[in-house]
């Protein structure tokens, strides 16, 4: 049932989220002619793409969610013949495909330190830019308040009880495992990659991990 209402559950819980994936959409380089979503879910982030970026040649989607990719097939079912491929695979164990840029949306933070260090390593093999969406943790504990005040504000607002405010956070807490963004500063520039913030707010960020030129 969850998967279902996958995309709207994910707005539920993200504030700013069109937004901040609009963001990201403007970022993608525009030399890139092939486009891998790393987590590509129900394949929002690549529509997205794919209509406000047509001069990109292929759009590539890997997730090791077969409910999510059925969705995310009908999605982009209006995308040009031969445009789209998208992937049954486990992002973790996969082999990664030759691409100008990754790009994710709210994917690493389900991921632990080894898996992301691992994944930032074979990404910068790959590709010359990773561009993420993604859920931070605070840096101190007075930020770290302030995401879930953000977080209950936000929830508060679309006119979500409050009962099923805090059974979310439960499930955040108990199952998200965000890095900082200085964590992922260093996961980058431990890869030679320079790392810039786009935007962020409280408990989310755009950010982009580039090749040196």
């Amino acid at each position: 049932l969850f998967y279902e209402h996958y995309d709207e559950a994910i707005q539920a819980l993200c504030p700013d989220y069109t937004e901040m994936l609009s963001l990201l959409v403007d970022a993608v380089p525009r030399p890139a002619q092939v486009v891998v979503d790393l987590g590509c879910g129900t394949g929002t982030l690549l529509e997205a793409i794919g209509q406000r970026r047509p001069e990109i040649a292929r759009l590539v989607g890997l997730d090791h969610n077969a409910d999510l990719l059925s969705q995310a097939r009908e999605k982009l079912a209006d995308q040009p013949e031969g445009r789209v491929t998208l992937l049954e695979r486990d992002l973790v164990k996969a082999d990664l495909p030759e691409a100008d840029v990754f790009v994710s949306s709210l994917v690493l933070h389900n991921l632990g330190l080894i898996e992301q260090i691992e994944l930032y390593h074979r990404i910068a093999r790959r590709a010359g830019t990773f561009l993420q969406f993604e859920s931070v943790s605070g840096e101190t504990l007075e930020e770290e308040e302030e995401r879930w005040t953000y977080l209950r504000w936000w929830m508060g607002r679309i006119g979500m009880p409050v009962r099923l405010q805090e059974l979310a956070i439960e499930h955040i807490r108990d199952h998200d495992r965000p890095l900082a963004l200085s964590q992922h500063r260093k996961l980058a520039e431990a890869e030679g990659l320079d790392f810039r913030v786009l935007n962020a707010a409280p408990g989310f960020a755009v950010f982009t991990a580039s090749r040196r030129a």
